[in-house]
């Protein structure tokens, strides 16, 4: 795994903008610098999550507002590997790492198996039992883990699948109608009814099964007031802090980081008991760094 070159430049990086936007007072830039950047890279690299960008911060909900961003750290022919922290209110603070795959291979289910056994024998056996069930209508696209001790294991669905079909008997018809309904408020649009893209994921190191749906087809939605007030609605609707979400998606929309495709990238519903009980968005940026700053120090810990 080859770790992206850093970029240097004399404007302020949006990381550190997105830190302060999220009121983290004189904690931004050791946030900042804590995470690190990642420089511009090529095309080649894209994926659907990112769409070229080599930052997502997150917007979630319930709760206050909390800073959540990831960097791209690493990328070669198969993969991408993307670091992250999240800095919440009452000194919350939980580090994150992701390994997404492209395209269809062993490798991906090798390294879900692999990050499951570290946790345990359950996680182990709880992958296993998913990727029956899932494998064959998608793909294992991303193996995440974080100082919490989840270990989050995601699958694409295929786009020929009918995915209430696929999702609903999986996971339960009342979480099934949840997630799609909150999906699309946000989307404008029955999500269920296009062809996607979808995505389900789970904490298999978890004691209790919470599903994440989630969907890239947000970015494929105009950049504009509409997105933009769709997403800070949807939100609050879901506890968080709408004024946030849409203040965020104006910085983002804003900077000039000369990458190509949209601003608001992706979005995910947690769903348990029938409701939805956590609500995500990814916005996109390519980083903007201002020079040298110190002490910052890339670690991966991904084996390989």
């Amino acid at each position: 795994m080859t770790a992206i070159s850093e970029t240097s430049d004399s404007r302020v990086d949006v990381l550190w903008l997105s830190a302060l936007l999220a009121g983290l007072g004189s904690e931004a830039q050791d946030a900042y610098e804590g995470l690190g950047r990642a420089g511009a890279r090529s095309s080649e690299g894209r994926m659907c999550i990112d769409g070229g960008a080599s930052t997502l911060v997150a917007v979630t909900a319930p709760g206050r507002r909390t800073w959540e961003a990831h960097v791209l750290a690493g990328i070669d022919a198969d993969c991408q590997d993307w670091t992250g922290c999240r800095l919440g209110p009452d000194g919350e603070q939980v580090h994150l790492e992701r390994r997404m795959f492209r395209g269809r291979g062993q490798a991906a289910v090798t390294q879900a198996r692999i990050a499951a056994a570290a946790h345990d024998p359950a996680a182990t056996a709880c992958f296993e039992t998913w990727h029956r069930a899932v494998g064959p209508f998608g793909r294992v696209y991303s193996v995440g883990r974080d100082s919490r001790g989840c270990v989050r294991v995601a699958w694409q669905i295929d786009r020929h699948v009918d995915v209430a079909g696929l999702l609903a008997p999986m996971i339960g018809q009342d979480n099934w109608i949840a997630a799609a309904h909150s999906l699309n408020l946000v989307h404008g649009f029955d999500l269920a009814r296009s062809r996607g893209p979808w995505s389900l994921s789970i904490d298999v190191a978890a004691p209790t099964p919470v599903w994440r749906l989630g969907s890239t087809r947000w970015a494929w939605a105009l950049e504009g007031a509409a997105k933009r007030q769709r997403l800070a609605q949807w939100i609050a609707a879901h506890g968080g802090d709408g004024g946030y979400a849409c203040a965020l998606h104006d910085l983002l929309s804003g900077c000039e980081t000369g990458k190509s495709g949209s601003t608001g990238r992706a979005v995910e519903v947690d769903v348990c008991e029938g409701r939805v009980v956590a609500a995500t968005a990814y916005l996109g940026a390519a980083l903007v760094s201002s020079e040298n700053v110190p002490g910052y120090q890339r670690r991966l810990t991904w084996a390989g």
